[in-house]
């Protein structure tokens, strides 16, 4: 009888053990401020203008290449991924793709609406809407998707030479 419990109730241990949830630590959510994803664009202007082997030394070996531009997933500084743009042997652009766990609120964008343009329609490949604010210089564009009630950090672009979005300042 003693056995019997004995092995009933190791059984019943092991099958709690194997069905519980095993506890995880969940990843801490960054949270940016405007301020702090307008400087982020510092951090990658010296890339501007060099040839694509810089990202390489800087980043690592890419995750994938294409003709004109090279992935870096995930990205060795914290977020999602990289992707690095260029032209005629000349990096011209960086995009930072956010991870679940980095967000930008939305209305602290829209608060700060003198320094943006404002785009929003649905990508050309799906029914997901987007949501874009466009620094008027043009250089960074803080790309978000729109799901439902969500609103959701994307992206952030930086651009070499950005193109006014700001009509007061486009020539006539």
């Amino acid at each position: 009888m003693y056995v019997r419990r004995s092995i009933t109730a190791t059984i019943l241990a092991l099958v709690l053990v194997l069905c519980l949830p095993i506890a995880r630590p969940t990843p801490q959510l960054k949270l940016y401020e405007v301020e702090e994803v307008l400087r982020m664009r510092f951090d990658f202007i010296d890339l501007f203008g060099k040839p694509p082997g810089d990202a390489i030394r800087r980043f690592g070996h890419p995750h994938s290449t294409g003709a004109d531009f090279m992935d870096f997933v995930p990205a060795p500084n914290g977020w999602g991924g990289i992707s690095v743009q260029f032209a005629e042997g000349k990096i011209f652009g960086v995009k930072l793709f956010a991870s679940p766990t980095q967000t930008l609120d939305v209305r602290k964008v829209v608060q700060k609406g003198q320094l943006f343009c404002f785009h929003s329609g649905a990508f050309s490949s799906s029914t997901e809407q987007y949501f874009s604010a466009e620094t008027k210089d043009g250089a960074t564009d803080i790309q978000f998707s729109i799901g439902g009630p969500s609103v959701v950090l994307m992206a952030v672009i930086f651009n070499e030479d950005g193109k006014s979005c700001d009509p007061s300042k486009v020539a006539r």
